[in-house]
């Protein structure tokens, strides 16, 4: 349900209809008659009245306040309340024409006499018709706290209607008491009591203000159109009219005995002024409205007058940027001068609004994928694209698509935004063909050094092989194992599409299998186990990387295993987080007991710790237990 209008209000007619109610049950206490009218030749309110007002206030008011404590219990018990005071007034009702006492008013209150022959204390049947109309009138409005919008819609309405038919009613029994004729006096039938008719005027407009502005009649006021401020004005203006007429007439009738010529042109003059007052304050209201409006409309023009020239400013600014829209039949709505500009460019077409673009570009190919371009926006798709366009003269354009959507939902059109990266795509051409050409240079150069190594290897064997003294050739040999080891890196990164760093697994296979080779080692006597993870590192940490492998693999072939020993040789390597670990162990006859490997005078020794502290700043560790175990650990460079 809609909160109240005014909150105020509102509780203010439901104090004054309770207030009348508690007078009218009070004034039939002994010494308390005054309250029950406002003149004691007036009926009072009678109890039953009196109670069901009460009734119907208490509900109006649990229900405007949501006390939902029990949402579906509360919710029946007010539909219970309405519907028993609704059913209450339709029994009086049947009960006046049937001459019988349906609703047992006659039993539970007690006679309390006459007043001009009309029985005092009893419901009037126009009273039981009002608390029928009313009951009916708050059931819808409980029936409007519903999930059913639809539904909470009709039987708001319909709660609306029954309020002011109701107020109608009231009010007509009320006027006739002001203008000292009440209805239905000197009648049979029993009158409605003063005290009731300003009660149900009371509860009706508490009724329309808890139903709030959606609903009628209140929607007929609230509302910024010409027929609300009218009505605003004009209801309002009449209802007193014809008040102060009624009363003028009665208090001219009793006090100056007018004849009824005077009396008429009074009248007459009365409703003049009256009209003359509705008319200048509705041509005041509508002359301001109309005021307010042109105030508006000029203020509206001129703010899209400066968002259109906002707009175009930002459309024409970007002097690379073409930005155009086309609606479904691929005809121009929109296109800036840089677009203009490159249809001239590259088809030699001068285009114009309500054209169509396809009809603009002479070459099919284009056209036929800007064609299919522009059918996925229309479908509903956004995307960008980069393509080469023009016959007379090349452009590349990175353009992005995207459907123009209307209120409605419907898509009517695409927008298209496209840069000219003619200039950035030969840019990245030359770089690309630079890079290129370095890599080539790149590749050249290891290949040379590659052979020049192989070269220096080759002269290094030839001089061996012409030498006798085996300790020479020995330091020969070694010597070509060390220069094979950094050819390994040239020969690596040659067949390689990385030239700044190595795969270490490919590199350490070669030069194990070259020492191997060197020392013409049987391989059923001594195993090589190699179990290196894939890793890439630095070139300038392959290089002394490369020769500590094949200074620990060379010392263990040449001293671990004397007299053809067996055994096998073990090289690890993997990646510890940002360090690698590498570990050359064998299964030979150890270490020295004496020697002291850091301060060594060998070659071998003394270049594997120079190179692991020097070249790659690491550490390194040996164990001599059932072999010799080298433990290596260094930082890389990813």
């Amino acid at each position: 349900m809609k909160e109240t209008l005014t909150p105020s209000l509102f509780r203010l007619t439901i104090i004054a209809t309770i207030g009348l109610s508690l007078s009218g049950l009070i004034a039939y206490l002994p010494g308390f008659g005054a309250l029950g009218s406002v003149d004691l030749e007036y009926i009072p309110m009678a109890p039953s009245t009196a109670i069901s007002f009460i009734v119907l206030s208490i509900s109006l008011y649990f229900q405007t306040k949501k006390l939902q404590l029990l949402n579906n219990l509360s919710k029946f018990v007010l539909l219970f309340f309405s519907f028993f005071v609704s059913a209450f007034g339709l029994l009086d009702i049947i009960g006046y024409y049937v001459d019988k006492d349906l609703n047992f008013e006659d039993s539970i209150f007690p006679d309390m006499g006459l007043l001009h022959n009309i029985p005092i204390a009893r419901m009037s049947p126009s009273t039981g018709a009002l608390f029928c109309i009313f009951g009916l009138a708050l059931i819808f409005l409980i029936l409007t706290i519903s999930n059913n919008k639809r539904l909470s819609s009709r039987v708001g309405q319909l709660s609306g209607i029954v309020s002011t038919l109701g107020i109608i009613a009231s009010t007509t029994f009320l006027l006739g008491y002001l203008y000292g004729t009440p209805l239905l006096y000197n009648q049979k039938t029993i009158p409605m009591a003063l005290t009731t008719s300003l009660g149900f005027c009371f509860l009706g407009i508490g009724l329309i203000i808890s139903l709030g502005s959606d609903f009628f009649p209140l929607n007929l006021f609230f509302t910024s159109s010409t027929q609300s401020l009218i009505a605003r004005i004009f209801i309002p203006l009449i209802s007193v009219a014809l008040l102060v007429q009624g009363v003028l007439s009665k208090t001219l009738d009793v006090f100056f005995k007018l004849n009824d010529a005077i009396y008429s042109s009074t009248i007459v003059v009365l409703f003049i002024l009256i009209a003359g007052v509705i008319t200048n304050r509705l041509s005041k209201r509508i002359g301001n409205a109309i005021d307010k409006a042109e105030k508006l409309r000029e203020t509206a023009e001129k703010q899209t007058k400066e968002t259109q020239i906002l707009l175009k400013s930002s459309i024409e600014s970007p002097r690379d940027m073409i930005i155009l829209a086309i609606d479904k039949n691929y005809k121009y709505l929109h296109f800036n001068d840089a677009h203009k500009i490159s249809m001239l460019h590259a088809y030699n077409r001068t285009v114009d609004i309500g054209m169509s673009i396809l009809d603009c570009i002479s070459n099919d190919q284009d056209k036929n994928q800007l064609k299919s371009n522009y059918d996925r926006a229309l479908a509903g798709e956004s995307y960008n694209e980069i393509r080469v366009y023009g016959e007379q003269q090349k452009s590349y354009y990175e353009t992005l698509f995207n459907p123009i959507i209307n209120e409605d939902k419907e898509i009517i059109g695409v927008t298209a935004f496209a840069m000219d990266i003619t200039d950035r795509k030969q840019a990245e051409e030359q770089i690309k063909a630079s890079l290129k050409e370095k890599e080539t240079l790149l590749h050249e150069v290891h290949h040379r050094v590659k052979n020049n190594m192989q070269v220096i290897n080759s002269l290094l064997k030839l001089q061996s092989n012409n030498i006798e003294d085996q300790h020479v050739k020995n330091i020969l040999k070694d010597s070509q194992n060390r220069v094979y080891a950094m050819s390994a890196v040239h020969e690596t990164l040659h067949g390689s599409e990385r030239l700044s760093e190595i795969d270490v697994k490919s590199y350490l296979t070669k030069i194990t299998t070259s020492v191997f080779q060197t020392y013409s080692t049987d391989h059923r006597k001594v195993k090589l186990n190699s179990n290196v993870e894939d890793s890439l590192i630095n070139i300038n940490k392959a290089y002394p990387l490369g020769l500590i492998i094949n200074e620990l693999i060379s010392n263990s072939l040449k001293y671990a295993f004397p007299k053809e020993k067996e055994g096998e040789i073990s090289v690890t390597m993997k990646r510890l987080d940002k360090e690698l670990e590498l570990i050359v162990m064998d299964n030979g006859i150890g270490m020295p007991d004496k020697l002291d490997w850091k301060n060594s005078s060998t070659l071998g020794l003394k270049l594997v710790r120079t190179l692991v502290e020097n070249q790659l700043d690491g550490s390194i560790d040996m164990e001599s237990n059932n072999g010799t175990k080298f433990t290596i650990k260094f930082n890389v460079e990813t």
